[in-house]
């Protein structure tokens, strides 16, 4: 009978994008002598699957040198950002909260500026896709045992992997040599 329209339909998103609607549904067309169809539609909206704007995928490396090093002399850190992306990343910035158990010295970026209080912070401005900045910090330990420090990368596009947005290097810092 042609009573029970709509009884056998289904909606569903297709898992290969996440973006199509697929619609099924059988229907008896009343000018057929066919009986029972079956119709399949899809459709999409427009802004579905479009990024919601620019994207840079930002990383930072950070290294120590020397390691182990003595209480007293110079420790030099060197931060290298990365745009791992094929576009150019805008508004790039690195901050470093420096250990307590460190004075600082100096520090020196590729390019852009930074500042010092207890943080460095360095604004490097823009990173061409593929291209590198360093940022140099040099700072004196104070006393014996194990520094860890952080650093993190940051800009104004989204980054579609934050995982690799800190960097962190541990340090053993060794008591000067009895009678030095």
């Amino acid at each position: 009978s042609s009573g029970r329209w709509g009884d056998y339909s289904a909606m569903a998103v297709d898992p290969v994008d996440d973006c199509t609607f697929w619609y099924t549904t059988e229907y008896y067309s009343a000018t057929s002598s066919a009986g029972w169809k079956t119709r399949i539609a899809s459709f999409k909206f427009p802004s579905c699957g479009t990024p919601a704007g620019p994207s840079a995928d930002l990383s930072i490396n950070k290294t120590d040198s020397p390691d182990p090093v003595l209480v007293g002399s110079d420790l030099t850190y060197t931060l290298t950002v990365t745009n791992n992306s094929p576009s150019t990343a805008t508004g790039v910035t690195v901050t470093d909260a420096l250990p307590t158990s460190t004075t600082f010295k100096s520090v020196t970026p590729s390019q852009g500026s930074c500042s010092e209080t207890a943080t460095v912070s360095c604004a490097l401005g823009s990173l061409a896709g593929g291209a590198s900045a360093t940022v140099t910090i040099v700072v004196t330990p104070n006393s014996p045992g194990g520094i860890s420090n952080s650093a993190t990368v940051g800009g104004n596009e989204s980054d579609p992997n934050t995982a690799n947005n800190t960097s962190t290097a541990v340090t053993t810092v060794n008591s000067l040599p009895s009678g030095s």
